[in-house]
């Protein structure tokens, strides 16, 4: 018994000193402990001998583990200084290692900063987890639409029969308007109105007034920070008075703190909802039918959001009726997944997608691994040349746990100067990352994160990885054999190398091919016929009531100028979103009704804009009834009535679907038109109506001669300014508002552009390394063939064939792999680009291009150098 304690107390020894020493240590202080657990005198005495045993054993522990710690602190100093030479004997390689590698992690840590920002969307709420909006799936003429806007009244009815509901907070957006202080007007995009609960619910930060009597009164107004400097400067702005519309005068009751950047909604102005109330009338705030209301619910803690939507479901039908409850269906989305995860109709602003997440996830993992297999190619093929080294140190009594430590203390530390290096590159790109993604990122954001803690790891993985060959297969030669040049391992890091090389350049393949579809699919969204003609066309919002009611004297002045071919005003124009009306139609059955997108127009819209009429005639004064009877439909309005023949058939716009009597306009269709884009080609043309309503109209277009356009456009500023001198003059171009639809897009494209030429740089270094090296392995072949009559291009052929053979095996890998990757993205898309055979052709004659440019310096400077030191070589 005693002799099995003395076993286990020498075992548990031997394994403390194994973990912080080498072998040497290791065989020292287990010879020491067998030495004295064998003096049976010490441990079969009296208790002072057990005692003594004890002390001389624990004594000895101590001795050698301070022993094995100086060991280790010397070792580790002889291991770095060995390193740092090996870095400095090859700093080409050392320089191209850490670079490349460099590079892919800068990358990488932009593409999950964005991400990481993405992530945090509206989670600045103290109870954001708790906060649901309330959205809407409606069947409507046939079809399913689902609205971020619901009804007015529904926050009311569902807060109070609902106990888990425990405030509702509701958000209109109000339409572009024109804000005056003093002398300072201008137009905002940003006024909203809201419960005084928004508060509350979103924990704003007020920075002056009270927050519980901010909104508590008709005509109260709270501004952001950035709005108060813009208006007051240095003023106090609490109790002052803006003016909106030169109309309605608004106090200021508060500043906030400025919405984060981070928010699906943001705001400049929020003022009281029940202003809208005496501005549109008490039916506004109580009809269910006005879808303008982002209602928000602030949910009991331990509340089930599905059982939830059972009782709103149950309550709708009780209220409105079984029929309504069944066309109209609320459901709750999560407050934090509005941004990723909700693309309704009608949203507060354009969200992102958890798809293109995933997209620039993939981007991300893609460069890093483009740059730790250039990395692991470069450490594997140097290493070679290091067998010599290891019998060497062999010889002279280096044991193979020291070489192992060492080879992967080079691998990790190289890894670990390249995430420094990465850092500062990260740094320096970051304003043109900023730039390309309209973001505010910071890189200390990351760096106080637990993704930079996992990062850390995957540096360290790197490292590993990239130190496992030459750790664990040149620490086993023998020192025999490598003394003779004999490695014997030749073939398998080569083999090793090729996977490598082809498995990068198979994503670079990726990488290229998405770019030049994106690239097409954008230039053929700019170039495709429209069914309008959107060049030369001014377009210049009417907000002022005087304009809108003084707008033929307005439209006559403007066409004195021979400069402007046309003019015409609408309620909408294309790229902006129209009026969508439900209608009912002849022959349709009962109750049936179809929604279409509708533009109030003057007689003159359909030449100004260039649309083509294919049936029938356009709006004309000498057609007196045109106002009262008349509608021009579009081809899909034909196709979704299933009409053969269009003309004279009519079409009814009620106030009142469940009232047949209730009729805001009855008349007839004069005219077709061919289908044109009222929205991107991300989505289908939809059916589209023209009726003559002047009381409606928002936009005045002109057509203009492509000479002298400034002079023309001066010429329109001073007319506008004699009729509306009030409102400050605006206008843009048709095109470029049309083009502003793909922003979104083009945005993914240069962003992908950006890291796929990064991500094509990161392996024409390694493969330049990699060109260098095998130049260099095959210096005496290479004398040996020049002597013997080979030509220059015959050797630049023979070091370059090899690197063709990896590429064209990458491309073969990766093409059908891009293939499918873009063909699921261009699904996101009504009206695509053709893949076509020009752009593999025009990927693989890249990527084969880059590849032999890279490698072909290494190949013509071995190929032209003198035989006679080549074959002098070592």
């Amino acid at each position: 018994m005693e002799s099995k304690k003395k076993s286990i107390c020498s075992r548990l020894c031997w394994w403390l000193f194994s973990r912080i020493a080498d072998e040497a240590t290791v065989c020292s202080v287990r010879e020491d402990l067998d030495d004295r657990l064998k003096q049976d005198s010490l441990s079969k005495g009296t208790l002072p001998a057990r005692l003594n045993y004890v002390f001389h054993l624990g004594l000895t522990f101590f001795s050698l583990f301070l022993e094995s710690i100086c060991w280790s602190i010397i070792m580790f100093k002889n291991y770095l200084k060995i390193a740092v030479r090996n870095i400095f004997r090859h700093k080409a390689y050392s320089l191209i290692n850490i670079c490349g590698l460099a590079l892919g992690m800068a990358c990488c840590i932009l593409i999950l900063l964005f991400i990481q920002d993405e992530l945090n969307y509206d989670r600045y709420p103290d109870q954001s987890q708790q906060i649901y909006r309330l959205a809407l799936e409606a069947d409507v003429g046939g079809g399913t639409r689902r609205i971020a806007p619901v009804g007015p009244p529904y926050a009311e009815i569902f807060g109070e029969a609902m106990p888990e509901i425990q405030k509702t907070v509701r958000i209109n957006r109000g339409e572009r308007v024109l804000v005056g202080y003093g002398n300072k007007k201008f137009f905002e995009e940003y006024f909203f109105y809201a419960d005084p609960t928004i508060f509350e619910m979103f924990t704003f930060r007020i920075l002056q007034g009270d927050p519980a009597s901010a909104l508590a009164t008709p005509f109260s107004v709270v501004l952001t920070e950035a709005m108060a400097r813009k208006y007051f400067g240095s003023d106090d702005p609490i109790g002052q008075t803006i003016t909106l519309g030169n109309e309605h005068d608004f106090q200021v009751t508060a500043v906030m703190q400025d919405i984060p950047a981070g928010s699906h909604f943001s705001f400049d102005f929020v003022a009281s909802l029940e202003t809208l109330a005496d501005l549109h009338g008490k039916r506004y705030l109580t009809h269910p039918g006005y879808l303008s209301f982002y209602t928000y619910l602030l949910l009991e803690k331990n509340a089930n959001p599905g059982e939830l939507t059972q009782k709103i479901a149950a309550l709708v039908s009780q209220k409105f009726g079984a029929k309504l409850a069944a066309t109209r269906r609320f459901f709750l989305q999560p407050l934090e997944s509005i941004h990723l995860h909700s693309q309704l109709e009608g949203e507060l602003e354009a969200n992102s997608s958890v798809s293109f997440m995933y997209i620039y996830a993939a981007i991300a993992l893609f460069i890093l691994l483009i740059a730790s297999f250039n990395f692991m190619n470069l450490s594997t093929a140097r290493s070679a040349n290091r067998a010599k080294e290891v019998g060497m140190r062999k010889v002279l009594g280096a044991f193979r746990m020291q070489l192992i430590k060492q080879f992967l203390g080079e691998s990790i530390l190289l890894s670990f100067l390249s995430l420094v290096f990465a850092g500062g590159i990260a740094v320096l790109l970051l304003p043109l990352f900023n730039s390309l993604t309209s973001k505010e990122l910071a890189l200390e954001h990351f760096l106080g994160s637990g993704l930079f803690l996992a990062f850390l790891g995957i540096v360290l993985l790197i490292g590993i990885c990239a130190g496992l060959y030459p750790a664990f297969f040149l620490s086993a030669f023998q020192p025999v054999r490598t003394l003779k040049g004999k490695f014997g391992t030749a073939g398998r890091s080569s083999s090793l190398r090729r996977i490598l090389v082809v498995a990068q350049f198979s994503i670079s393949v990726v990488l290229i091919t998405g770019t030049l579809i994106i690239q097409k699919q954008l230039r053929y969204m700019r170039g495709q016929n429209l069914g309008f003609n959107q060049e030369q066309v001014v377009i210049i919002p009417m907000y002022d009531e005087n304009v809108i009611k003084t707008y033929d004297s307005l439209k006559q002045e403007l066409l004195r100028n021979p400069a402007i071919i046309s003019a015409s005003a609408s309620s909408s124009v294309p790229g902006k979103p129209g009026w969508s009306i439900a209608y009912r139609y002849e022959g349709a059955p009962d109750g049936q009704y179809e929604s279409l997108i509708t533009f109030f127009v003057d007689y003159d819209f359909v030449e100004t804009l260039g649309l083509t009429l294919l049936a029938g005639r356009n709006f004309s004064q000498a057609f007196p009834s045109d106002p009262d009877n008349a509608f021009i439909i579009n081809e899909t309005a034909v196709e979704k009535f299933g009409w053969t023949d269009p003309l004279n058939k009519e079409i009814i716009w009620p106030s009142d679907l469940r009232r047949l009597d209730a009729i805001v306009k009855q008349g007839r269709v004069v005219g077709v038109v061919k289908d044109f884009n009222v929205t991107s080609l991300h989505e289908n043309i939809g059916p589209v109506i023209l009726q003559i309503r002047p009381q409606n109209l928002s936009y005045i277009s002109l057509r203009i001669r492509p000479r002298d356009i400034s002079s023309t456009l001066a010429f329109i500023q001073d007319k506008w300014t004699q009729f509306s001198p009030a409102f400050p003059y605006e206008y843009s171009f048709l095109d470029e508002d049309f083009d502003k639809l793909y922003r979104a897009d083009a945005k993914i494209g240069r962003i992908i552009g950006m890291f796929s030429l990064l991500a094509i740089f990161i392996a024409c270094l390694g493969l330049f390394g990699l060109g260098s090296f095998s130049a260099e392995q095959r210096t005496k072949e290479i004398g040996i063939r020049k002597v013997l009559g080979a030509s220059v291009g015959g050797v630049v052929l023979l070091l370059s064939k090899e690197f063709a053979k990896w590429v064209l095996a990458a491309n073969v890998i990766g093409l059908p792999a891009a293939y499918f990757v873009m063909q699921r993205w261009l699904q996101n898309f009504a009206y695509r680009t053709g893949f076509g055979v020009g752009v593999f052709v025009l990927s693989l004659g890249l990527t084969l291009a880059i590849a032999l440019i890279t490698v072909s310096y290494q190949s013509i400077r071995a190929a032209v150098a003198n035989p006679i030191d080549s074959l002098r070589y070592e």
